[in-house]
């Protein structure tokens, strides 16, 4: 048996490899503390952004898929075929539904497959490391410790398949056998298909499924690699056919990742784009980079004081954001190292020589290419100002020049080993060596601040359990639920003190309910921005005409903690005090069922369906040609236009509807503004002095489908006097869409 074991290279390395994977796990349980967390309780349960992850993998389970959830966005539901945060990830979405038919509680399947990021990451790097030549010691030390790089725990969750990487060393794999001319396609002995079953061909085959099928962001970085790497190679050898390995690679990436996206790209074929959605500038690439200094410092929060404060001070006076672009002192020592050998080998005329030249070679080419991509100012913004800045964070290849340094690091661990290594101690050091050197680059590059307070989040998570536990007990079976204060889905950001999709925590606590939060915004479901401006007297009286039962207050919310809307609420429901209050007090409950009773007293039926109507199927204002995206501080929120813009007014009912728009202005001295329909001006103003700031209120009476509502400015352009590049002639200051029904409504509830 154990002469079998020797002799059978495939299941030795399976074993190593299932150890590395265990090895990875392990390590991540201990930099996050997990003796101290609850399986049942979300390991970064503070953190919002978790929140999106989790309802999607609920919803998932409660709906086969995860693409469109009834529960959320009520009363239309939700779709996110738009969202690319979600959908595009495809092949990681295929393993969480294979996991979910054994794992049924979201909780428990969304800790289970963040754990299992550490445990592919660990095992691919593994895999490919060993491919490249390294010893086995050496690779599950070195692996081991990439599955847990501080970029990993940074993004956490939150951002659950970024955590993914494994595919950045398959990735790697990929491009270094184009580089070094290794082949991707092999034969093996013997006759029929099965000859083809090779290590090589099964390697390539799942490389390309799956970096196609996995995060955007990564198969974007492996395409432009690749590309890269293609071109090269065929520069360097003077022979156009080696171009077809990396070309064939690259068809195949592209195709599986168009099929990954096809589902979001013929939802926008049938619906057409989403103005409203992912709205990215080439400004946001040098703000998602990485720095040098950052990339190859001391971790925030590091566990040696000194070396917390140094990497304390760096964070703080980065002018990048940093998502987790850390590559620790190892790695860092490494990729410095890494520069001092591309700039001695340039002077000296020539690369790495011997067997592993090529290799060495290959991997420095494709480690400064990956660091001229994202570093702040580099290809990566250049990119975004020539092509396009929907693909903004660069600094997401930061697991790919990870790997690319862990391949010399491991190179060096090895070399050294060969020198130390004999017969009694020195064999022991040489095999602790490795050892040693993922264990301390574990220390060195994460650091307390990764441990989430268990304890706070486990108290937390279960009191909002409990206060959600109280709504379903009130509420029967496919109620719906008003959430206040109105937010749109997805990427609103806070609301004073409420994080982005805290609203989702609902969701993720009941079953049996549905949520006013989550529809897609730009969409027709969504009706949050006619929501928004409503006073909470007549959105609590329509939201009870359209079939609302009940309004969740996330108090935080509000600058004045929500006094002013309980107090609304509170009228209008003729409750003395919340249905049911959150243990740590931000968030409250008021069962609406009774303003439903007093809606269908005041108003008749068909009263009532124009109410509801008005709220969930809204006439609503698309800012376009001429129209920028909205802009807002702490007092004011706007859009600038140039001289000549159009707004679409949409009405998706049958009837004409009556609504009034209402604005203040700002333009040059002695412009005119105009406002018009087909010709007939509805609205003029004028701005005679410095500080006019005109307001308008104009009558619009739109047909069913809308009406083009054309805003022509006279003047001068503002944008050079304000360091602006763009044409600014007009400044619509706190628009607003005003329809009288609401007003109406609530006036006749009241009585």
């Amino acid at each position: 048996m154990i002469a079998w074991w020797r002799r059978s290279h495939g299941w030795q390395e399976a074993a190593w490899t299932l150890a590395t994977m265990i090895l990875s796990v392990i390590a991540a349980a201990w930099v996050l503390g997990l003796t101290a967390s609850s399986i049942r309780v979300p390991i970064n349960a503070a953190e919002g952004d978790m929140l999106m992850a989790l309802s999607a993998i609920k919803g998932m389970l409660e709906n086969g898929w995860y693409l469109v959830n009834p529960a959320l966005g009520a009363p239309a539901g939700q779709e996110i075929s738009d969202f690319g945060a979600l959908n595009g990830d495809n092949a990681n979405w295929v393993i969480l539904r294979l996991m979910g038919f054994v794992i049924t509680d979201p909780v428990v399947l969304l800790n289970s497959f963040f754990l299992l990021g550490f445990a592919l990451a660990g095992g691919v790097a593994y895999l490919v490391l060993r491919d490249l030549g390294t010893r086995r010691i050496t690779s599950l030390a070195l692996a081991a410790f990439y599955a847990n790089l501080s970029f990993h725990f940074t993004r956490g969750e939150g951002h659950l398949m970024l955590g993914m990487y494994y595919v950045a060393p398959a990735a790697i794999w990929l491009t270094l056998r184009v580089l070094t001319g290794r082949p991707l396609v092999r034969r093996g002995e013997g006759d029929g298909i099965r000859s083809w079953f090779t290590g090589t061909n099964v390697g390539t085959a799942l490389s390309v499924i799956a970096i196609g099928g996995s995060t955007v962001y990564y198969a974007f970085f492996t395409l432009v690699l690749l590309v890269i790497a293609t071109i090269v190679r065929a520069i360097a050898t003077r022979g156009w056919r080696n171009l077809i390995p990396g070309g064939a690679l690259i068809v195949a990436t592209g195709f599986v990742l168009f099929l990954n996206l096809l589902p979001g790209i013929t939802y926008r074929i049938a619906n057409g784009a989403n103005p409203d959605l992912a709205q990215r500038i080439p400004h946001e690439s040098w703000l998602y980079s990485f720095d040098l200094t950052r990339l190859v410092f001391m971790v925030a929060g590091h566990r040696i004081d000194r070396f917390s404060n140094l990497g304390n001070n760096v964070a703080g006076n980065s002018l990048t954001v940093g998502e987790g672009d850390i590559l620790g002192l190892v790695l860092g020592i490494t990729f410095l190292v890494m520069l001092a050998m591309v700039a001695v080998w340039l002077v000296r005329g020539r690369g790495g020589d011997g067997a592993r030249g090529p290799l060495l070679n290959s991997t420095l080419m494709l480690a400064a290419t990956c660091f001229l991509l994202g570093t702040t100012g580099g290809l990566g913004a250049m990119f975004a100002v020539i092509l396009t800045p929907q693909i903004r964070a660069w600094t997401r290849i930061t697991p790919f020049l990870a790997f690319l340094c862990l391949i010399v690091l491991a190179m060096g661990v090895d070399w050294v080993r060969r020198r130390i290594e004999g017969a009694g101690w020195r064999r022991v050091v040489s095999a602790a060596l490795p050892l040693v050197v993922g264990a301390f680059a574990l220390w060195d590059g994460t650091s307390p601040a990764n441990r989430p307070n268990h304890a706070a989040n486990i108290t937390e998570w279960r009191g909002d359990q409990e206060f959600v536990n109280r709504i379903t007990d009130t509420l029967p079976t496919g109620s719906s639920v008003l959430q206040l204060p109105v937010q749109p889905f997805p990427e609103a950001g806070g609301i004073v003190q409420m994080g982005d999709y805290e609203h989702l925590t609902g969701y993720v606590h009941a079953d049996g309910l549905r949520w006013s939060y989550g529809a897609m915004k730009g969409r027709p479901g969504d009706w949050s921005r006619v929501a928004a401006d409503l006073p909470p007297g007549q959105l609590v009286t329509a939201a009870a005409a359209a079939g609302f039962s009940g309004v969740w207050i996330d108090r935080r919310g509000y600058e004045d903690r929500g006094t002013d809307v309980e107090a609304a609420v509170a009228t209008a429901t003729g409750l003395t005090a919340p249905t049911a209050e959150s243990p740590d007090g931000n968030r409250v409950f008021y069962d609406l069922r009774p303003l439903q009773e007093r809606v269908d007293g005041a108003l008749s039926p068909a009263q009532r369906e124009e109410l509801a109507s008005a709220l969930t199927d809204p006439v609503v204002v698309v800012y376009g040609n001429g129209f920028y995206g909205p802009e807002k501080n702490e007092d004011e929120r706007w859009r600038w236009a140039t001289n000549d813009a159009v707004m679409t007014i949409r009405n998706g009912t049958d009837q004409p509807q009556k609504v009034r728009w209402t604005a203040s202005l700002r333009s040059a001295i002695g412009s005119t503004t105009r406002i018009s329909v087909n010709g007939q001006v509805l609205a003029e103003a004028a701005f005679p002095k410095a500080g006019a700031e005109p307001k308008v209120s104009v009558p619009i009476t739109v047909p069913p489908g809308g009406i083009d509502v054309r805003v022509e400015t006279t003047g001068n352009d503002l944008g050079p006097g304000l360091g602006d590049p763009r044409p600014l002639y007009l400044q619509v200051i706190n628009p607003l869409l005003i329809d009288e029904t609401f007003a109406q409504a609530e006036n006749a509830v009241a009585g």
